[in-house]
């Protein structure tokens, strides 16, 4: 129960009170508690970053008037800033240019062993909507929308990134694509995929090309699995018989940044499912029958493809920024909207979090109250 009480140090009470479904979920990540607790990092909890900052962050309004606030961006930095914002006892709108919520994370509750990851959004979504706070989806706020915005106190962006291109001869061709589109649509990859980038968006979409999506593994089946030393790929077999998967990285290291609590578990599982993993890679041109390359000795070779995925980074989205202070609107950026370098879900609820409470503030500077 350690987990789940950093999720919601109110489980207890609201399952007492017969409201078990408004508890927020532990995800089971563990990338801001056991991986934390390795190293010199203060333990939180990625679905309720106040654990452990819960004096820095009060989470009720402290007198004062009641404000109007936006948030643009539905994603998981969104989406904590505004509940943060509401259980603060303001007003808060929230904006999303998608027809869903979630952004990345939505994107994330696809890879096998992360789908509560979408029970988060919906329960982060919910509570804001039995507070009476609007959630708007597919209603992207530009520009133009900056006459309205100025009858509200402030503004959290929360606008996120978009998947990086590589510059590549080739890469326009056809058969070429980002992860959010590989993601969109994983059924369409058959035969042989090529997925440029080792990093941790790019093992989890190996992983989710090459698992069984009927698979249910039981504790029994995983223990047995990683822990017992049985190496028969069950929940690989099927998807892997249709698919030849291969990651290719310039750096030496696949699926850096993923926790050291779980990336042992996914990479003994791209193992078992045969994905090969070429490191110190320099990439040449993409072709139509594959991605040429010179490997880490040296030596120019082609990489045969039917599909070529593109798993390079990700950009921020930070059009609003300037335009939104230009016209003297109080705006706080989080998550993707920050920066990109660095980002994971860990750091967008942190920054969501810590922007609801400094938009606030810089409001309360401004009405001086």
């Amino acid at each position: 129960m350690a987990r789940p009480f950093l999720a919601d140090p109110e489980i207890v009470a609201k399952s007492a009170a017969g409201r078990p479904d408004q508890v927020t979920l532990c995800i089971a990540c563990n990338e801001a508690c056991i991986d934390r607790s390795f190293g010199a990092e203060p333990v939180s909890c990625l679905v309720n970053p106040r654990a452990g900052h819960e004096v820095e962050f009060p989470s009720s309004r402290r007198g004062g008037r009641s404000g109007r606030y936006v948030v643009i961006g539905a994603g998981i930095a969104g989406l904590e800033a505004a509940r943060t914002v509401a259980g603060l006892g303001h007003q808060v709108e929230v904006y999303e240019a998608a027809a869903q919520p979630g952004g990345q994370f939505r994107l994330a509750a696809q890879v096998p062993g992360k789908a509560d990851f979408a029970e988060t959004i919906g329960h982060h979504v919910q509570e804001l909507l039995d507070a009476g706070m609007p959630v708007h989806l597919g209603r992207r706020i530009g520009v133009e929308d900056i006459p309205e915005l100025r009858s509200f106190d402030g503004v959290v962006l929360a606008t996120g990134v978009v998947p990086a291109r590589l510059s590549l001869p080739g890469v326009e061709l056809p058969h070429v694509r980002d992860y959010a589109e590989a993601f969109a649509d994983p059924e369409a990859l058959d035969g042989r995929v090529v997925i440029i980038g080792g990093g941790g968006i790019a093992v989890d979409l190996a992983h989710t090309l090459t698992a069984d999506p009927k698979a249910k593994a039981t504790p029994e089946e995983f223990l047995a699995r990683y822990v017992e030393g049985d190496s028969i790929p069950r929940h690989g077999a099927e998807s892997s018989a249709r698919r030849e998967v291969t990651l290719l990285r310039r750096g030496r290291r696949i699926g850096e940044g993923i926790g050291p609590s779980t990336r042992w578990v996914v990479m003994q599982h791209l193992r078992s499912a045969s994905v090969r993993m070429l490191t110190g890679i320099t990439y040449r041109e993409i072709t139509p029958a594959g991605v040429v390359v010179t490997d880490a000795e040296g030596t120019d070779r082609s990489i045969a493809a039917d599909h070529v995925v593109l798993a390079v980074g990700q950009l921020p989205v930070q059009d609003l920024v300037a335009p939104l202070s230009e016209a003297g609107i109080p705006v706080v950026t989080a998550g993707g909207a920050v920066g990109s370098d660095g980002l994971n879900a860990v750091r967008a609820t942190a920054e969501g979090l810590r922007a609801a409470h400094r938009v606030v503030g810089l409001s309360r500077s401004v009405h001086g109250s």
